[in-house]
């Protein structure tokens, strides 16, 4: 064995028993939850400007666009022609593609909500409206009443609606 891979394994030793002298920070869950709140907002209403984009540019084309290869889109605000083929190929692949990252981001919110801590206010009294976190934490009481009536030995149902025999 080298000089110098021995150098390097004697440093990776070192390195892996000392521990690490700064404790990871400790972020606010109300204030993650916010500033998720405020990036789930911004990407909901940038995919709704965009199929409003695409939409608007669809309704400009004509059905010879479609049939003659040299036949450019004008695409509206930004005065751009392109190829139609080229727009109807990476429009749906750009929407997908935000429609994805939206779902990605709302689940991340949906893991942050119960992370919170309880506290005397109510949470969705704690932290920024928007009716993602809203209906979450609407379902979430729904499932903690769910659980004590289970608990409880009272059928979910009450008997006025459950089939008579």
């Amino acid at each position: 064995m080298s000089r110098a891979r021995r150098n390097l394994r004697q440093l990776w030793r070192r390195s892996a028993r000392r521990p690490d002298p700064t404790p990871p920070a400790q972020i606010d869950p109300i204030a993650r939850i916010d500033a998720l709140t405020a990036t789930g907002r911004t990407n909901w209403l940038a995919l709704l400007a965009y199929l409003a984009f695409a939409l608007v540019t669809t309704l400009g084309v004509e059905d010879v666009d479609f049939f003659v290869d040299s036949r450019q889109t004008q695409l509206p605000l930004v005065n751009v022609s392109i190829p139609t083929f080229s727009f109807f190929v990476f429009a749906p692949i750009l929407g997908a593609a935000l429609y994805a990252y939206l779902h990605l981001h709302v689940r991340k919110v949906t893991e942050a909500l119960p992370e919170a801590p309880p506290g005397p206010p109510r949470l969705d009294e704690r932290i920024k409206p928007w009716l993602l976190n809203d209906f979450v934490l609407r379902q979430r009481r729904v499932q903690q009443r769910s659980l004590a009536s289970n608990l409880s030995g009272r059928p979910l149902l009450s008997s006025s609606l459950s089939p008579r025999r």
